[in-house]
């Protein structure tokens, strides 16, 4: 906007603030800027905290999906070596 930046728009403001207010609401101003930045950073911080928690539960469901399946293939395994070790039980003949 007219080769302006943010810095230069903000200081400009300032001026016309001071110019017409006196100066008194200034610190009003800079007061409500500061109570509203902490806001927006504690939001974004919750906000961030929120996308972490879900991520990790992704990754602990997905842990859990692993074990339970692990589980299933370590029970069939377990059956099949029990069988195999019936039948060579029974094919000796001591």
């Amino acid at each position: 906007m007219f080769g302006l930046g943010l810095p230069e728009i903000v200081l400009i403001l300032v001026a016309m603030m001071v110019m017409f207010s006196g100066g008194d609401k200034v610190s009003d101003v800079a007061r409500s800027l500061g109570r509203a930045t902490g806001e927006f950073k504690r939001g974004k911080e919750e906000a961030e905290n929120e996308v972490f928690r879900n991520e990790r539960q992704e990754q602990v469901s997905e842990i859990a999906r692993s074990i339970g399946s692990f589980k299933g293939e370590f029970k069939k395994t377990k059956k099949e070596i029990e069988s195999e070790i019936k039948e060579i039980k029974e094919l000796e003949i001591f």
